[in-house]
């Protein structure tokens, strides 16, 4: 049998053939090529991760004024920071008057774990009783700006993966995880921009009569809004400016096209 074969059809056992092995030769290389180069124009395309960051190194304290309404928040001198606990839990439970909570206007430390994306802040609080303490009494209040009618568009994300928690923190693969954490009592806010185009972030809240004084108060956002979550709407009602906060209540809200 000869040392090298003629045939063109290769024998895993025996030397390869010339013709077979100057076409892997210029096969291989060429077939590797063409799987990186959509692999690099995907990796192009892709939104880098957003600056949003969460802190759980440290447990840090933060002294300022609660205010309860639409969500929970703590005025403080660097600014308003949202208030959760850990998960997909809000913090209204903490601070129900029902279970002896700090009522709105007091002046309270907190302790947990800050989340930040640019002036936007949250604090997730810690898991034990001391993580709330009460320094003084409801002496501070603090009233919303006159309502001013807006049209908004974007995507209704919920705020603590927005800040960090979760990255992506929008858009359609985190469209499930914001729906659940909206349900849990996490603030929705919606992120876009204005008629103007003038981009923001604003809390989506509702209106609510209290059943004794028969005020209206702002609440968390309406039940009716959560299928509309993790993507692009239009949002049309009333928005108010309260301690540094955005906050709009919608009338109504629709889907768009990307």
């Amino acid at each position: 049998m000869p040392d090298q074969p003629t045939s063109s059809i290769y024998v895993g056992y025996m030397p390869m053939p010339k013709r077979v092995r100057r076409t892997v030769r210029i096969a291989v290389p060429a077939l590797v090529w063409l799987m990186l180069i959509p692999a690099y124009l995907w990796a192009s395309a892709a939104q880098p991760a957003d600056p949003a960051t969460w802190d759980t190194s440290a447990a840090q304290t933060y002294t300022g004024t609660l205010v309860l309404d639409p969500y929970p928040f703590l005025v403080t001198d660097e600014g308003p920071r949202l208030i959760v606990e850990a998960g997909k839990i809000g913090s209204q439970a903490r601070f129900d008057p029902a279970q002896a909570g700090p009522q709105s206007g007091a002046t309270v430390t907190l302790t947990g774990y800050p989340l930040e994306l640019g002036d936007r802040r949250m604090i997730e609080l810690l898991g034990n009783d001391n993580a709330v303490q009460i320094n003084e009494p409801p002496k501070a209040t603090f009233a919303p700006t006159p309502p001013r009618a807006v049209i908004l568009r974007g995507e209704i994300v919920d705020a603590k993966c927005n800040l960090g928690a979760m990255k992506p923190g929008t858009g359609p693969t985190h469209r499930a995880c914001a729906m659940l954490c909206v349900r849990g009592g996490i603030p929705a806010v919606l992120v876009g921009f204005d008629a103007l185009g003038n981009p923001g972030t604003w809390i989506v809240a509702s209106t609510r009569e209290s059943g004794t004084t028969n005020e209206t108060t702002l609440g968390p956002m309406d039940d009716r809004w959560t299928p509309l979550i993790g993507q692009p709407v239009e949002l049309r009602g009333s928005a108010v400016s309260l301690a540094g906060l955005e906050i709009v209540t919608p009338d109504a809200i629709g889907p768009i096209g990307r």
